[in-house]
């Protein structure tokens, strides 16, 4: 990137913020904005591409290896492993790749999707669109065998291979030092406002560089920003799709996304549509079966209803695995993306599922319809990675 405006921000839009026009890694013009509208209104060039810098108290930077098969994959399960640090529950997580590693072993940044969207949204309003949004960690220097820390008044910033966090520099020093020392790290690149040294590290070479001032501080983020590649955090649902405005005209604009939304929303209702009335003949076909081998003389007019009748007769095992395949045929239909594999009945009353899913959230909606139709359920085993998704077993019997 030749010219952007880069932007370092505070915690919200409506913090101050200091921005700078970069040409070529250096920094042609900086000054502070009041706020992200104040910068929109006075300083704002919307041919220049915009980098917004957040700062990182809210990141997590983690190097993760994973047995995952798949990028996708990977990514899906290390939500759980970041969910702890960021909390707020896997949903609410957006977790990206860092870098380019394979698929087993790679940094991964995890934040809260409510704070990054907020950024976004208050952008788009205000007419920016960002070509990259990072952490101010990110930007510290990466090297191998090498731990990077930024002092700036009374923050620390701490990056090692692209690991790394941001806290309280009262809180952070004897933390540093533990880590230098665990990681077995050789060297440090300190950057502070004063000359000496706050750290206790024997035995590692310390190569310590003075900035003087914001402007000084500015100028490295820029160099830094042209000298290496940060991770950027518009991937997956946050990446940008194609800047339509630039090949249409408004009116045309509108007509092509309304008529591109019209056939998606069609087509998505008639593939929902198939799949569910693909998984409710599958399962009417063998609730039908077993309904015939245990009631032969028995026709079949309306299953549900007649299973139900049935089970409160308490005739046994043959009633309860009708009224247990209904409440299971109306689960499925009603949360969707779960498919069933394999369907067997036991004596002592429960009902053992095999079921595809995409994503651990279909299993969890599954599961709560299920108990709010008045069931109990048991996982039967770990979930198993299949093609683009994952393979479960659930255990289905009567709560009463």
């Amino acid at each position: 990137m030749t010219e952007v405006q880069l932007i370092l921000s505070g915690d919200t839009p409506e913090d101050q913020l200091r921005w700078a026009l970069v040409k070529d890694g250096n920094v042609v013009k900086s000054a502070v904005a009041e706020s992200l509208s104040a910068f929109s209104e006075n300083a704002h060039n919307p041919d220049v591409e915009t980098v917004l810098v957040l700062p990182g108290e809210r990141f997590v930077a983690r190097h993760i290896s994973s047995p995952a098969k798949s990028r996708q994959q990977f990514l899906q399960s290390v939500r759980f492993i970041l969910e702890d640090e960021l909390g707020g529950g896997i949903d609410g997580l957006h977790v990206c790749s860092a870098d380019e590693g394979d698929n087993t072993s790679r940094v991964v940044v995890g934040i809260q999707k409510a704070w990054l969207q907020l950024w976004l949204d208050e952008a788009a309003a205000l007419g920016i669109s960002f070509k990259m949004v990072t952490a101010d960690f990110m930007l510290l220097p990466q090297e191998e065998e090498t731990a990077s820390i930024l002092l700036d008044n009374d923050r620390l910033m701490f990056n090692a291979n692209g690991e790394g966090f941001v806290t309280e520099q009262a809180l952070a020093g004897g933390l540093v030092e533990q880590l230098i020392a665990r990681k077995d790290i050789p060297r440090v690149i300190l950057l502070s406002r004063t000359s000496a040294s706050l750290f206790n590290l024997s035995g590692v070479e310390i190569e310590h560089f003075h900035i003087k001032d914001e402007h000084a501080l500015t100028a490295f983020y820029a160099a830094s920003l042209q000298k290496q590649k940060p991770a950027n955090l518009l991937q997956g649902e946050f990446e940008p799709g194609i800047d339509w405005m630039a090949y249409t005209k408004p009116w045309r604009l509108a007509g092509a996304l309304l008529a591109a939304c019209i056939v998606l929303y069609f087509g998505m209702l008639l593939g929902e549509a198939i799949r569910f009335n693909a998984a409710a003949d599958r399962i009417t076909a063998q609730a039908e079966d077993r309904f015939r081998a245990a009631y032969p003389d028995m026709p079949i007019r309306n299953l549900r209803s007649q299973a139900r009748q049935l089970a409160g007769t308490g005739e046994g095992g043959s009633s309860q695995f009708l009224t247990l395949s209904s409440l299971l045929t109306t689960s499925l239909e009603s949360v969707g993306g779960a498919e069933l594999s394999l369907l067997s009945y036991s004596e002592d009353g429960s009902l053992e599922v095999e079921l595809q899913f995409a994503t651990i959230d279909d299993l969890d909606r599954l599961k709560d319809a299920l108990t709010g139709s008045g069931l109990s359920v048991d996982e039967g085993r770990s979930l198993t990675p299949s093609g683009n998704g994952y393979s479960g077993r659930l255990t289905v019997r009567s709560a009463a």
